[in-house]
């Protein structure tokens, strides 16, 4: 007896459920899921329409979601110069996604003005802290001085 018409379904069903978790990921940003539904669908299709394309744009949509991520983490803890290499790379990468929340582009306007005063206090090398420097920075500014 030949085979059954359902037999020949199973893969077509399982790259469509491997396409439609990839586009449920990507439509909720979940960029990491996206690249695996892809990876998988590429396991199971490698011929598969446009799936090769999709996952270089998932792969690179997922870096600048992990830059962002890392540049906001790294706000929040006061690294100044991690924040201001994040927001280089996100720059470089894509332009539109560099400055998330405005977390690089006012510390990247300082570091504009007095890049050579500002690297070493991001550094901390000279245990002042940033905020401490920007306060400095503002009284000189509003005294005239």
């Amino acid at each position: 007896m030949g085979s059954t018409s359902g037999e020949g379904q199973l893969p077509a069903r399982r790259e469509a459920a491997h396409v439609f978790h990839f586009q449920q990921a990507a439509d909720q940003g979940r960029w990491a899921d996206a690249v695996a539904a892809l990876e998988r669908l590429l396991e199971a299709a490698a011929d598969y329409p446009s799936a090769a394309q999709r996952l270089e744009q998932a792969r690179a949509r997922r870096q600048v979601a992990d830059l962002q991520a890392d540049l906001r983490r790294r706000h929040k803890a006061r690294q100044w110069a991690a924040v201001l290499a994040a927001s280089e790379q996100l720059t470089a990468l894509d332009p539109a996604a560099a400055d998330p929340d405005g977390t690089g582009g006012g510390l990247r306007m300082f570091w504009v003005i007095d890049s050579a005063l500002v690297g070493v206090i991001a550094e901390g090398s000279d245990g002042t802290t940033m905020d401490a420097w920007f306060r400095k920075w503002a009284y000189v500014v509003s005294s005239g001085d």
